[in-house]
């Protein structure tokens, strides 16, 4: 099965973060790249070098035309864009693949062969050069979903890379992705309330790191009831009251915030809280019964 990977022609659309990290990762497990599109000539002209490839910024349609397998690492927004533009080009049998979390099987045409292939990590923007270092690790697994055809292509290619992976039901797709926003860009955005809070106390906020990590830690080792601590949890009404009124006069923007999280911690752990805070701290954060 790997061997019949290994004589497979790839092709990259969009040399941005996720696109560099896994062309990289292809050639270092020996897979072979054939070209690099993006619509920033430079970006795919260093990518297709770093490759080992000419320094070649291709149309869309020409890499489509020679590729096995087309990778598009292009925004969601622009993913069935690329796709239509390209579709009439794509080679007998070639299976067509994505990165985008939310986007499903059913955005494309019934006929097509398309995979999925969202990683479960985030990519910051770093140097090419470093994302080229990367590319031998594979430190997050992937979620795979789309028709049979191009999900029984994505194990094999997982297979290849030496990756994991898990498979989503492409009525989930939605569902699957809102989670990893919450996981990732919410947990970041939290974190810069905090970063923004503590900004006139102390000049560092990496001394919140060992307290978040901890939480981030026992939050996947502990199930809630072990795991959670706080005000909340301990039923600590005045302290609750305390943080209001500092939101409400100095940091207003964020005080719906507090209080829908404070929600969830509340439903989650409602049975832990002492009894006779239950019912004000209901009404302190306005928890609808």
């Amino acid at each position: 099965m790997i061997e019949t990977i290994r004589n497979k022609r790839f092709g990259l659309i969009g040399a941005g973060r996720v696109g560099s990290f896994f062309a990289a990762l292809l050639k270092k497990k020996g897979l072979r790249v054939v070209g690099v599109s993006d619509i920033n000539e430079k970006r795919a002209v260093q990518l297709s070098r770093l490759l080992g490839l000419k320094g070649k910024n291709w149309r869309s349609r020409d890499l489509a035309e020679i590729s096995d397998v087309l990778f598009c690492a292009t925004p969601d927004d622009v993913i069935i864009e690329v796709y239509e533009e390209i579709k009439d080009y794509l080679k007998p049998g070639a299976i067509f693949c994505h990165f985008s979390g939310s986007l499903s099987r059913n955005a494309f045409p019934p006929q097509a062969a398309v995979l999925s292939l969202h990683p479960i990590y985030t990519l910051t923007k770093r140097d090419r050069r470093e994302i080229w270092k990367k590319g031998e690790e594979i430190e997050f697994p992937f979620a795979l979903e789309g028709d049979e055809r191009a999900i029984n292509f994505g194990k094999r290619l997982m297979k290849a890379i030496g990756g994991n992976y898990i498979l989503i039901p492409t009525e989930k797709k939605e569902i699957y992705h809102l989670a990893c926003v919450f996981a990732s860009n919410f947990l970041w955005s939290t974190l810069r309330v905090a970063f923004h809070l503590i900004q006139d106390i102390v000049d560092d906020y990496h001394i919140l790191l060992p307290l978040a990590s901890a939480s981030l830690n026992n939050t996947f080792s502990y199930p809630p009831k072990l795991s959670a601590t706080g005000p909340i949890v301990r039923g600590d009404k005045e302290t609750i009251k305390k943080h209001i009124r500092v939101l409400k006069e100095r940091f207003p923007q964020y005080l719906s915030l507090y209080k829908s999280l404070s929600q969830v911690i509340f439903r989650l752990l409602k049975e832990e809280i002492p009894a006779e805070a239950r019912r004000e701290m209901e009404r302190l954060i306005h928890v609808t019964r």
